[in-house]
């Protein structure tokens, strides 16, 4: 005994390719901070303390305050 069914969605023969559009990398800019010599003497011994760089250490103190800091950003970018 045969049993058919009808209008059975049939499987699409051709090959269909799935694209994901990627947001492109945001363009990092610098930011240079003027502050009294004794405070970037704390701020280096703070992060120095934290065993973070001083820009880790901001970028840190940046996303507790709440601002979008991504993994990405706290990457210690010196070269070795």
């Amino acid at each position: 005994m045969t049993i058919k069914t009808r209008n059975a969605p049939q499987p699409d023969k051709r090959a269909r390719e799935i694209v994901i559009a990627q947001p492109a990398p945001e363009k990092s800019t610098q930011f240079t901070l003027t502050m009294r010599e004794s405070l970037h003497r704390s701020l280096a011994l703070i992060a120095l303390e934290n065993h973070m760089t001083m820009r880790g250490f901001i970028m840190q103190a940046l996303r507790d305050a709440g601002l979008p800091v991504e993994a990405d950003d706290l990457v210690d970018r010196r070269r070795r």
